[in-house]
């Protein structure tokens, strides 16, 4: 990424009887509520983290356990991709937000 632009933070993961509870960072900070990955059936679902305008540079995305669902068999975690998809074009015209501090205010359109 060279420049400034808007994109939406996506996690594709696996979800199934023995999956636990995670939380994700981004940089050391906290994105939503922890994910919860337990499903009676095996499979994957996409997880939209957050709208934002990142800086170009590095980020680390971190997962940690923060335990289980009440009916899972474990605290597996299976992550398949993770993804930052473009916003619509309109979006980038306008500036839409390009200021907010996604480190402070979190927010998914």
């Amino acid at each position: 990424m060279k420049e400034k632009e808007p994109l939406r933070l996506i996690l594709d993961l696996t979800t199934a009887g023995d999956y636990g509870r995670w939380q994700a960072y981004l940089n050391g900070v906290r994105i939503r509520r922890p994910l919860d990955l337990y499903s009676a059936e095996p499979g994957k679902r996409e997880f939209d983290l957050m709208d934002f305008w990142p800086d170009p540079g590095k980020y680390t995305l971190r997962l940690v356990c923060v335990g289980k669902n009440k009916n899972s068999d474990g605290i597996n975690l299976g992550l398949d991709s993770v993804r930052l998809r473009a916003r619509r074009p309109l979006v980038k015209e306008l500036g839409f937000d390009k200021d907010r501090n996604w480190r402070e205010d979190q927010i998914l359109y």
